[in-house]
Protein backbone atom coordinates (compact mmCIF):
# COMPACT_ATOMS: atom_id res chain seq x y z
CA UNK A 1 0.00 0.00 0.00
CA UNK A 2 1.33 3.44 -0.93
CA UNK A 3 1.46 6.11 1.78
CA UNK A 4 1.14 9.86 1.47
CA UNK A 5 4.32 11.79 2.20
CA UNK A 6 2.78 13.26 5.36
CA UNK A 7 2.24 9.76 6.77
CA UNK A 8 5.78 8.78 5.77
CA UNK A 9 7.18 11.81 7.62
CA UNK A 10 5.02 11.12 10.68
CA UNK A 11 6.30 7.54 10.73
CA UNK A 12 9.94 8.60 10.44
CA UNK A 13 9.52 11.18 13.20
CA UNK A 14 7.93 8.54 15.45
CA UNK A 15 11.01 6.28 15.34
CA UNK A 16 12.79 6.75 18.66
CA UNK A 17 16.38 7.98 18.73
CA UNK A 18 17.56 4.57 19.94
CA UNK A 19 15.86 2.84 17.01
CA UNK A 20 16.77 5.44 14.38
CA UNK A 21 19.41 3.16 12.85
CA UNK A 22 20.26 2.41 9.23
CA UNK A 23 18.54 -0.99 9.35
CA UNK A 24 15.38 0.22 11.08
CA UNK A 25 14.91 3.23 8.82
CA UNK A 26 15.59 1.15 5.72
CA UNK A 27 13.01 -1.39 6.86
CA UNK A 28 10.46 1.35 7.53
CA UNK A 29 11.02 2.87 4.08
CA UNK A 30 10.77 -0.49 2.34
CA UNK A 31 7.49 -1.21 4.15
CA UNK A 32 6.03 2.24 3.39
CA UNK A 33 6.48 3.12 -0.28
CA UNK A 34 5.48 6.72 -0.89
CA UNK A 35 2.60 7.70 -3.16
CA UNK A 36 4.22 9.61 -6.04
CA UNK A 37 1.23 11.94 -6.35
CA UNK A 38 1.84 13.17 -2.79
CA UNK A 39 5.39 14.34 -3.64
CA UNK A 40 4.97 15.39 -7.28
CA UNK A 41 4.67 19.06 -6.28
CA UNK A 42 8.36 18.81 -5.25
CA UNK A 43 9.53 17.56 -8.66
CA UNK A 44 11.62 20.17 -10.46
CA UNK A 45 14.17 19.44 -13.19
CA UNK A 46 17.02 21.30 -14.84
CA UNK A 47 18.47 20.61 -18.27
CA UNK A 48 21.97 21.20 -16.88
CA UNK A 49 22.14 19.20 -13.65
CA UNK A 50 20.13 17.10 -11.25
CA UNK A 51 18.07 18.98 -8.69
CA UNK A 52 17.65 18.52 -4.95
CA UNK A 53 14.18 19.59 -3.85
CA UNK A 54 13.57 19.82 -0.11
CA UNK A 55 10.39 18.18 1.17
CA UNK A 56 11.15 18.19 4.91
CA UNK A 57 14.01 19.17 7.21
CA UNK A 58 14.14 18.34 10.91
CA UNK A 59 16.81 17.81 13.53
CA UNK A 60 17.36 14.12 12.72
CA UNK A 61 16.68 13.86 9.01
CA UNK A 62 15.79 15.58 5.75
CA UNK A 63 13.65 14.29 2.91
CA UNK A 64 14.34 15.45 -0.64
CA UNK A 65 13.06 14.71 -4.10
CA UNK A 66 16.16 14.39 -6.25
CA UNK A 67 15.35 14.70 -9.94
CA UNK A 68 17.58 13.64 -12.80
CA UNK A 69 16.78 14.03 -16.48
CA UNK A 70 17.54 10.95 -18.55
CA UNK A 71 21.30 10.73 -19.05
CA UNK A 72 22.24 13.06 -16.20
CA UNK A 73 24.73 11.77 -13.66
CA UNK A 74 25.96 12.41 -10.18
CA UNK A 75 29.57 11.71 -9.40
CA UNK A 76 30.27 9.03 -6.85
CA UNK A 77 30.43 10.73 -3.47
CA UNK A 78 29.76 10.08 0.16
CA UNK A 79 27.83 11.84 2.85
CA UNK A 80 30.59 12.02 5.39
CA UNK A 81 29.40 11.14 8.87
CA UNK A 82 25.76 11.03 7.74
CA UNK A 83 23.29 8.24 7.16
CA UNK A 84 21.65 8.19 3.76
CA UNK A 85 18.75 6.22 2.29
CA UNK A 86 17.28 6.48 -1.18
CA UNK A 87 13.94 5.39 -2.59
CA UNK A 88 13.22 5.39 -6.31
CA UNK A 89 9.57 6.42 -6.64
CA UNK A 90 9.45 6.76 -10.40
CA UNK A 91 11.85 5.91 -13.17
CA UNK A 92 15.06 3.94 -12.81
CA UNK A 93 18.31 4.57 -11.00
CA UNK A 94 21.47 3.05 -12.39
Amino acid sequence: MLVKVEKLLDGLRSISDEKFTCDNVYQFLSENPVDVDSISKYFFWSENFYTRNLIYKGERFEVMAICWEKGQVSRIHNHWDQKCWMMVTTGKLR
